[in-house]
């Protein structure tokens, strides 16, 4: 299929499962991005059972990007994770200005990798409280990784190059699995409290993960009606459709779900009459400040009268005071979580 898009004088050679490498002899950089342009439209032009094909494309010109095969080759890799890093199904012609960044992105990639391969993924747990008795409802299970010394990296540093590489559907699966058997292991049901578990807003697109939470269901024995899944509005709104038919399909095994980052959006009251959520976790930007701004008290006011209106709970973020604790529960919401409440720990640090 790609000799199709090439001319009898290029030579076409497979490196290893899904990658290729193309000398094209005599051949400028417009006249080598029209050719990367035709292998990229191969991908339109023919579908492909039970799969979605995209090709990444780094292109390096002779001499100016190495005067030998191994420079080149290791610079046309480079320009392949940026194409790759930019969005897949396009392609990238290197530069040494953008060698430092790509070699970092490409560091980031290999340690998520072995994170996943080697278990260095962790589940912290941040408790959430009824605001009408104090008393701990549930906990959020935070993901950590590991770096070299053991030392916790956090998501904000990881999460979008795992989204950028297509490593977001393995982590989000190694989440959904470890979280779900760790309240069976500690007994969530028993107790009679929840875990709330947080999905990626590529979660959609995973068609298996559906059938892997019924299956952690069965094998471990956890009580669906005590996992709380969670997911930004952000992700969301960004297809409404799916979002409907994931939720349902959740509420048919009998879990809950919470809206995270409420009123982030523009759209956020109109369309929350389409999603079956439990739960509408206030976005933080309204807490932070909550004491000190009247206008951030009216919005969480507003927010939680239509939540209640709408038979759903509220839960607020980043209750990091005793103010803010006594305010939210002034303004009628129902749980609070928050480094004053209690930091997120690791599973023995919190029933050991």
């Amino acid at each position: 299929m790609l000799r199709s898009r090439l001319r009898d004088t290029d030579i076409f050679a497979r490196f290893g499962g899904d990658e290729f490498a193309i000398l094209l002899p005599y051949t400028d950089r417009e006249k080598a991005g029209l050719i990367a342009n035709e292998i990229l439209e191969l991908t339109r032009e023919h579908t492909f059972e039970h799969s979605k094909v995209t090709f990444s494309i780094g292109i390096v010109i002779f001499p100016e990007h190495g005067r030998d095969a191994e420079t080149l080759l290791v610079n046309a890799d480079l320009a392949m994770y940026r194409a790759k890093e930019s969005g897949r199904n396009r392609f990238c012609v290197f530069s040494q200005e953008q060698k430092t960044h790509i070699e970092a992105q490409i560091n980031w990639e290999k340690r998520i990798r072995n994170a996943l391969d080697n278990d260095r993924f962790v589940l912290h747990l941040q408790p959430v409280i009824d605001l009408s008795n104090k008393n701990i409802i549930g906990y959020e299970a935070l993901l950590r990784m590991l770096g070299e010394k053991d030392e916790l990296i956090f998501p904000a540093e990881f999460l979008s190059i795992a989204e950028r590489f297509g490593l977001i559907r393995d982590i989000d699966r190694w989440v959904v699995c470890s979280a779900i058997r760790l309240a069976a292991e500690q007994q969530f049901s028993d107790r009679g409290i929840f875990l709330d578990i947080n999905l990626s807003g590529k979660a959609f697109a995973d068609t298996e993960l559906l059938g892997i939470i019924k299956h952690q269901f069965n094998t471990s024995g956890t009580k669906p009606g005590s996992i709380v899944f969670e997911m930004t509005e952000t992700a969301m709104m960004e297809n409404m459709i799916a979002a409907q038919d994931f939720l349902a399909a959740l509420k048919h095994m009998d879990c809950r779900f919470s809206l995270d980052d409420f009123g982030s959006g523009f759209s956020s009251f109109n369309y929350l009459r389409h999603l079956t959520v439990d739960y509408l976790k206030i976005d933080g930007s309204f807490i932070n400040d909550l004491p000190n701004n009247p206008v951030d008290q009216h919005m969480v006011k507003a927010i939680v009268e239509l939540a209640h209106g709408l038979k759903k709970r509220t839960v607020a973020e980043f209750a990091d005071s005793g103010d803010t604790l006594q305010l939210l529960r002034k303004l009628g919401v129902n749980y609070a979580q928050g480094n004053y409440i209690g930091k997120p720990r690791s599973v023995s640090e919190v029933f050991n």
